[in-house]
């Protein structure tokens, strides 16, 4: 199984706190692969990883809001073919019902 984790603003990049807690379930879960999505403020503030990162974390894609046109430019966002495939591939994938 591939879990994904969206981190705001903290793991990799701070540690403590919710670091610590993915860290820990990570850890926990050795028979589960995850992946991270880390969401930055800027490049210059969190430039290196400073969590240790465990052995089935297989991927970690950071997102650096200092890098996004944000405002009032009116331009649309262009995704490259792999941030395509990728976001396709997360809205596409099996989910299981919860009743």
């Amino acid at each position: 199984m591939r879990v994904c984790l969206i981190c705001e603003g903290s793991y990799p990049y701070i540690p403590g706190g919710v670091s610590s807690w993915v860290r820990t379930l990570c850890s926990q879960f050795q028979d589960v692969e995850f992946v991270v999505w880390a969401i930055a403020t800027t490049r210059e503030e969190m430039p290196e990883y400073v969590c240790q990162i465990p052995e089935n974390v297989r991927e970690i894609r950071t997102l650096y809001l200092g890098d996004a046109a944000w405002g009032k430019s009116g331009r649309k966002i262009r995704l490259t073919r792999e941030e395509k495939e990728t976001l396709e591939g997360l809205m596409s994938d099996s989910v299981d019902d919860i009743n």
